[in-house]
């Protein structure tokens, strides 16, 4: 699952060092394996109660409640310290969830 937010950036910064078709392509390829849950205005409007400062990592933990994630994974866990989603180190999610 990815948040709706995200896919600008990936692309952005993809496509920083490829071409158009390139970063097109790739954002076929996201999109045909993971879900973008819908989030609107409400989840927005409610960042604050997520218990998370930044407005960004905020807007991933009202995406992650609205797909019904067990976990957001991110290098980042001091910021999802609050979330009411928990937070998993990359390597942490990979070896404990491994199919």
């Amino acid at each position: 699952m990815v948040a709706w937010h995200t896919l600008p950036i990936i692309s952005y910064y993809y496509g920083r060092q490829n071409t158009k078709e390139q970063t097109a392509e790739l954002m076929d390829a996201i999109l045909r394996v993971v879900e973008v849950p819908s989030v609107g205005q409400a989840e927005a409007s409610a960042w604050r109660s997520f218990g998370v400062s930044d407005f960004e990592d905020a807007l991933q933990a009202a995406s992650a409640l609205a797909g019904s994630a067990e976990f957001i994974i991110t290098r980042n866990l001091e910021d999802f310290a609050g979330s009411p989603i928990p937070a998993l180190l990359p390597e942490e999610f990979l070896m404990t969830h491994q199919a």
